[in-house]
């Protein structure tokens, strides 16, 4: 296994189990490590940690969490594995000082000179391990504050983040940070979720999170979509609803900003009444997809758009079938007027296109008009109530 180990610990004797075991020879693993932890996890683990194989090393570094020896015995082994030679060591040895609380406070510096690390994921570790501690880690603001204009955007952020959570920067500092203007979308988005909260006290800067939140549910992955969803929802509920920006989004070439905006209307209610003369000037678009999205959006927001009934009976003669079926099926909500569109409605019954056909049934259904003559005109009624909404907002954008 190559010549005698360095005893680093002297207070702690040689243990007399099998080192040959965890020799890069016979491939040394978790298990082996965790086996010899077993059986004297004091001795075995501030030996194994500066054991010659990297692999060794870094399932010590890993297991430590699961010893019955108290964490912060380790801690000096494990500041001295911040400046090991393997990167999957450092960032190991970063996370595990992270989780011993008051005991890492007196390796702070050493901790914080991995935010110079070569290596981003090292910096990313590091910045998380210093948010992580806390008001330990007051002393590395400066070196932190340098991260936020790091190369890399991971860094940018986990120091952002680490930031936060040290000293709760004031409401100014987050709105002035420059991650809200981050060249990687994710930056921002991330930055603009954490001060939302806030928004009661921004004012016009909210303007500049609504646009975050827009431009990541078109142009976000999946996960990004969701979170800035949910972000504009609770937003609605913080500062007055910005109509320009639901506007914006109702009359997007994205599918998914329209059927955001399909949400927020949803979730605003009687506080979208506001909104209405605008979604009247929808119904008339020149754009298919926004007469179609402006319907749905009526349907939402029921008697309380009673206005735009006029514009909606005029849909149903579109020459789109998506504007047709939408305007038919919010009609369905506007019982108190029904009987200015029922006729209307009962000839969509017989349109060329299935979805329009089942969205007029489903309509003369929801007004409780089950006289069976025109019920029993739908060709399609085995579909009534089998399609979707089409101003169903569930999956990545529900409420």
């Amino acid at each position: 296994m190559g010549g005698a180990l360095q005893v680093t610990h002297p207070d702690v004797e040689h243990p007399n189990n099998n080192w040959n075991l965890l020799s890069p020879c016979n491939g040394a693993s978790d298990i082996a490590v965790a086996e010899l932890a077993e059986a004297d996890p004091q001795i075995a683990k501030l030996r194994l940690l500066d054991h010659p194989d990297a692999t060794v090393r870094h399932s010590a570094v890993r297991s430590i969490s699961r010893t019955r020896v108290p964490a912060n015995r380790f801690a000096p082994a494990l500041a001295r594995l911040l400046k090991d030679e393997s990167e999957d060591i450092r960032v190991a040895a970063v996370d595990e000082l992270s989780k011993l609380g008051n005991d890492a406070a007196p390796y702070i510096s050493k901790i914080s000179d991995n935010l110079r690390d070569l290596n981003p994921d090292v910096r990313e570790a590091t910045a998380r391990a210093l948010g992580n501690l806390g008001r330990y880690s007051f002393a590395s603001h400066a070196a932190l504050s340098d991260c936020l204009t790091d190369h890399s955007p991971v860094v940018r952020l986990s120091a952002f983040r680490a930031l936060n959570n040290i000293e709760r920067c004031s409401l100014k500092q987050l709105c002035m940070s420059d991650l809200l203007e981050d060249d990687d979308r994710s930056v921002r988005l991330a930055a603009a979720l954490e001060v939302t909260s806030e928004l009661t006290k921004l004012g016009s800067s909210s303007s500049m999170l609504f646009q975050i939140f827009a431009e990541s549910i078109r142009d976000g992955t999946e996960l990004e979509q969701q979170r800035a969803f949910e972000a504009m929802s609770a937003s609605m509920t913080l500062v007055a609803p910005s109509f320009i920006m639901l506007s914006q989004l109702i009359r997007d070439d994205d599918e998914s900003c329209r059927k955001a905006g399909l949400g927020l209307l949803t979730h605003l209610g009687s506080r979208a009444m506001p909104f209405v003369p605008e979604l009247e000037e929808m119904l008339r678009d020149p754009k298919p997809h926004v007469r179609k999205t402006a319907a749905e959006a009526v349907g939402t927001l029921g008697g309380s758009a009673s206005s735009c009934v006029p514009a909606l009976v005029d849909l149903l003669r579109d020459g789109d079938e998506g504007a047709r079926a939408a305007a038919a099926k919010s009609l369905g909500m506007f019982d108190k007027q029904s009987s200015f569109f029922m006729d209307s409605l009962t000839l969509l019954t017989n349109d060329e296109n299935s979805a329009v056909r089942a969205a007029a049934c489903q309509a003369l259904h929801n007004l409780d008009r089950s006289a069976s003559m025109s019920v029993s005109t739908c060709t399609d009624t085995g579909s009534i109530c089998s399609d979707s909404h089409p101003s169903d907002t569930s999956g990545i954008l529900s409420i």
